[in-house]
C-alpha cells in the first residue's frame, strides 16, 4: 500500500466515525478532483455542477469500504461523482411528481374552482394533502412536469399553468424549518428573504435587491469559506427536496 493510500485510509476511517478533521482533510486534498469532475460532466449552472459533485464526494466517503482495498479512494470518488453528475444532467429538465399527488391536486382544484380557494381549503386541513405538498405539486404542474403515469402526464400538459406565482411565507417557513440554522441563514441570504437581518447583511455587502447573493459574500457574512458555504447550500437544497418528496409520496 502506498503512503497516499495509507493516509487516505486513516482520514476515511476518521470521517466515517464523524470526525470533522478527517472529512476536512479529505476535502482539502481532493478539492481539485471535485472541481475536475464538475467540469467534466457539466450541468447548465456551474454552481449546481460543483454542488452535486460535493454531495457525491461526501457520499463516496461514507460508502467506501476501508477493509477492502480493491481500488483507491481517488478512483472510487471520481466514479461516484461522475455517476451522480450524469444522473443529475439526465434529469436536469425533469420534475417527477407522484401520480397520486397530481390526481389529488386536480380534484381539489376542480372542487375549489381557483387556486386561492383551493389553497385556503388545503390550509384548513381535511383534504388528504398538506399545504406543502399541494404547493410543491402546483409549482411542478405549472412547470409542465413529467409524472409517473402517461395519462396524467398528458392531462398535465393540456392544462394551462395557473398564473398564481406569489411566494407564500408560511410555505417558505415550513421549508426552512427542515434544515439547520446556519443553512437556513445561507438560503435566506442567497434568495433575498425579507427579514431584517437578511436585508441588513445584503445591504452591507452591496447586493442588489432581488438578485442572488454570491457564495463569497455569504461566506463573508457567516464567517466560513466560499467552498464551505457552497457545500452547505447544496446540502440544504438536497435536504428540502428529499423531505418534500417524502411528504408527497406519503400522501
Amino acid at each position: 500500500m502506498s503512503p497516499e493510500q495509507e493516509r487516505d485510509l486513516a482520514w476515511l476511517r476518521a470521517a466515517q466515525a464523524n470526525d470533522d478533521r478527517g472529512m476536512e482533510s479529505l476535502y482539502r486534498t481532493y478539492y481539485a478532483d471535485i472541481e475536475h469532475a464538475a467540469r467534466d460532466v457539466a450541468l447548465t449552472d456551474p454552481d449546481d455542477s460543483f454542488g452535486v459533485a460535493q454531495l457525491a464526494f461526501v457520499e463516496a466517503i461514507r460508502d467506501f469500504d476501508t477493509d477492502r482495498e480493491l481500488i483507491s479512494f481517488r478512483t472510487h470518488a471520481g466514479s461516484v461523482m461522475r455517476r451522480a453528475l450524469r444522473e443529475a444532467r439526465d434529469r436536469e429538465q425533469a420534475v417527477t411528481v407522484p401520480v397520486t399527488a397530481v390526481r389529488r391536486y386536480y380534484a381539489i382544484m376542480r372542487d375549489a374552482g381557483s387556486f386561492d380557494v383551493a389553497y385556503a381549503r388545503v390550509r384548513l386541513g381535511g383534504l388528504g394533502m398538506s399545504a406543502g405538498a399541494f404547493l410543491a405539486t402546483h409549482h411542478a404542474v405549472a412547470a409542465s412536469c413529467d409524472v409517473d403515469d402517461p395519462d396524467v402526464a398528458a392531462d398535465v400538459r393540456q392544462r394551462p399553468a395557473d398564473p398564481h406565482t406569489e411566494p407564500d411565507p408560511f410555505y417558505a417557513a415550513e421549508l426552512l424549518s427542515m434544515v439547520p440554522a446556519v443553512e437556513e441563514r445561507i438560503l435566506r441570504l442567497r434568495f433575498d428573504f425579507g427579514d431584517v437581518p437578511t436585508q441588513n447583511a445584503r445591504l452591507m455587502m452591496d447586493v442588489a435587491p432581488g438578485t442572488l447573493m454570491t457564495y463569497n459574500n455569504i461566506g463573508t457574512v457567516i464567517g466560513v469559506s466560499r467552498a464551505r458555504t457552497q457545500y452547505m447550500y447544496h446540502r440544504a437544497i438536497a435536504t428540502i427536496k428529499a423531505n418534500v418528496t417524502d411528504t408527497m409520496n406519503q400522501e
